[in-house]
């Protein structure tokens, strides 16, 4: 077995699997569990350090800082951090480069998915780009607020689960908005979708859209719902 510290873990694992489809398709784990041990958010239990042939030793940092360490040992240290690093870096320009692109894409995939759908109940789900992004089924609709890019960073850019934007009413709607905060991170090399923090992680942009397209229809159906028992 192979002996590996918890902070190169992350490094090691997108090395060997690439993505977190594949990490979870080989190890026989959940999609969720894979994303959250490529990026470091949680630790390998014993069965799966064993399914990776890996003795974790989560304390060696700790004692090596009470060692001299041989010059050997401190140039392996160094080019670990550099890869780290650049890894990081590659991250940072992609997300920089292709951020705005993939929030597009991701528009176009969920007008593509709605069209695959088409009708709902003799509904035909519609997408609208003027004045507003949003993704219609009858009465409701998914509105795409783009935020801005910064750094690569994508800050404020949403999903919004509600009424026809711009629409009159003359009531209150009968149940709440909801909102979906997207958020690009990279996984395995890939531009990757978070959705409210960590209410879903690790989508691809096509997932994503799908996740979308369903909750319209369930939103749409909640909504028929309340009005009919009010």
């Amino acid at each position: 077995m192979d002996l590996i510290k918890q902070s190169e873990l992350p490094t090691w694992l997108a090395q060997k699997f690439g993505s977190a489809n594949e990490m979870a398709e080989k190890l026989d784990i959940t999609r969720q569990t894979a994303h959250n041990l490529l990026t470091g958010k949680t630790a390998p239990n014993a069965e799966t350090c064993e399914k990776l042939d890996l003795v974790p030793v989560y304390l060696s940092e700790e004692k090596e800082n009470r060692k001299m360490r041989t010059l050997d040992e401190f140039l392996s240290q160094r080019s670990r951090d550099q890869e780290r690093r650049g890894l990081s870096e590659s991250a940072a320009r992609l997300l920089r480069e292709q951020g705005e692109t993939e929030w597009n894409k991701l528009k176009s995939a969920a007008k593509a998915t709605a069209d695959l759908v088409g009708e709902v109940d003799g509904v035909q789900m519609q997408w609208n780009d003027i004045p507003f992004d949003f993704l219609k089924l009858q009465y409701v609709a998914a509105s795409f607020s783009r935020g801005r890019f910064a750094s690569g960073t994508a800050l404020g850019c949403r999903v919004v689960f509600g009424r026809i934007p711009g629409a009159m009413y003359v009531d209150d709607s009968s149940i709440a908005q909801e909102v979906w905060d997207l958020a690009l991170s990279v996984c395995g090399g890939k531009l990757v979708w978070d959705v409210n923090g960590n209410e879903l992680l690790g989508l691809s942009t096509e997932e994503l859209a799908q996740q979308i397209v369903m909750r319209v229809i369930d939103y749409r159906d909640r909504y028929q719902s309340a009005y009919t028992l009010s």
